[in-house]
Parts: structure tokens; sequence; C-alpha cells
């Protein structure tokens, strides 16, 4: 901790007219509204040089025409000004709301960037289908896992690249979440990233279920032994009527009345 303190506090104040207090620097600097989504978390903060973000948030010098790409956190913690569309300084729950927005904005930006260019390559028919399902995106706030897969499809077939992790999709249903389990492996390899932590885990629990469930079902379905086909059962002979031992049981009785001479 004292490290990344250390390392952001020197950052600061070397880009910052201010030299000395870090505090006073701090207040040189706002957010600029800019967020870029790099869609992989490889990305380094120039305040604090921490490593593994996805997200960079500008911030500019007020006095100095510079800027910084930085993490939403080091916004926070040097308690970096922002502002929102009307100008209004925020501050707490309602600084946080506003960076969460942003990010979202972003990702929901490149999203319909990419399914516009799908649009634009794609029959009038297809146009009428993507039309769609892009308006039922935007009230259920994500595809389900047929139409997703039908998208991915499309923009292979179309050689458009996308980005799978900016596509939100829906398990809200059972019958969602089925369909999803009885794609192909290459399917789901597509759709998985899309998927946030909590519905990975209901993914591998239904898949979980299903399997116990076969499981249980090929108990159930033993085949016939032969000890089943050998069982002879005991019978009471006293009530069979007797047999005439001078004919053999595989031949015929003659049932027929003796012709006369």
């Amino acid at each position: 901790m004292a490290r990344w303190r250390n390392k952001s506090i020197e950052n600061l104040l070397q880009f910052s007219v201010e030299k000395d207090d870090h505090t006073i620097a701090a207040k040189e600097w706002s957010f600029s509204g800019n967020v870029t989504d790099h869609c992989v978390a490889n990305q380094i903060c120039q305040l604090c040089e921490g490593e593994n973000l996805r997200y960079h948030f500008e911030i500019c010098n007020k006095t100095k025409e510079i800027s910084l790409l930085v993490g939403s956190s080091c916004i926070n913690k040097f308690d970096i000004s922002v502002y929102d569309n009307d100008g209004n300084e925020l501050f707490g729950s309602q600084k946080n709301s506003f960076l969460k927005k942003k990010i979202q904005e972003k990702k929901r930006e490149l999203l319909l960037e990419q399914l516009r260019s799908l649009w634009s390559k794609s029959s009038e028919e297809e146009k009428e289908e993507i039309e769609y399902y892009v308006n039922d995106y935007k009230r259920k706030k994500g595809f389900s896992p047929e139409v997703i897969s039908f998208i991915f499809s499309q923009m292979d077939k179309h050689h458009i690249e996308y980005t799978n992790v900016l596509y939100r999709i829906s398990l809200r249903s059972q019958f969602e979440l089925l369909s999803l389990v009885n794609m192909s492996e290459t399917e789901q390899s597509k759709i998985l990233p899309c998927l946030s932590v909590s519905q990975k885990k209901r993914l591998s629990k239904k898949k979980q279920e299903i399997e116990e469930e076969l499981k249980n079902q090929k108990t159930f379905e033993q085949p016939f032994t032969s000890e089943v086909f050998d069982y002879t059962p005991s019978v009471n002979n006293s009530f069979l009527p007797k047999q005439d031992d001078s004919q053999s049981f595989y031949e015929p009785k003659n049932i027929l009345p003796p012709q006369k001479g």
C-alpha cells in the first residue's frame, strides 16, 4: 500500500503545477468524461502504475495542457473532481455511480458500433431480424442465448470482428438456461465470455444437476440378467391332470374317432 501511495504522489506532483503538496496538486485535475474500454484487463494506470486495468479514465490538468489515463480507484482516492453533464461537481456515491454509468455508456457504444456494421452488410430480411433483436435487447438489457448465437454466427459469416465481453446475456428463465446447456461446445465457448460470475455459477450448477439425473436414469435402466430368464416357478402337480405315460408329450393325440372296417 505504501509503495502504491508513494508512486501515485510522485507521478501526480511530477505532472502538476504544484510540486510539494499532493492534496493541492489533485485540485488541478478533473475527469474529462472520456472512458476507454480495452475489453481486456491488461492496461496500466499512469498515476499509481497499477496493472490489470480494463478501463481507462482520462483526467486533465486544468492549468497545463496534459492528460493522464488512470483507473477509477485513483480518481476516488485522490479526490479528483468529477462533474455531471450539467457541470455540477459530484461527491461520494453519486461520483461512483456516474463513473460506472460512463463505463456502461462506453460498452453500449462499442456494442452498437459492431451491430451497425453487421446490419450494413446483411440482407434486407436479416436487417429486419437484427433490428428486432436489438430493440428486444434494449428492453431486456440482454440477449437470449439463441439470439446471441445467431448474431455471432452472422458476424463470422460477414467477417466482422466482435468483442464477446460487450454482450450481456439474459438467463432469467429456465428455458434460456437450458437452451445454453444444450448448445454445442463451440457455441458455448463464444457465449461464456458474455456471462457474469453469477451466471457462470448457475450454468455450472445446472450442468451438474443434469449429469446427476442422467446417472440416476442409467442406474434404474439396468438390463435383465440371465437369472431372470432361468427362473422357473414351482408348481403343485397334484392339481394337474394325469398324463398317459404311453404317449410321448411331443406326439399329437388322436382326437378323431376310429374308422370302421
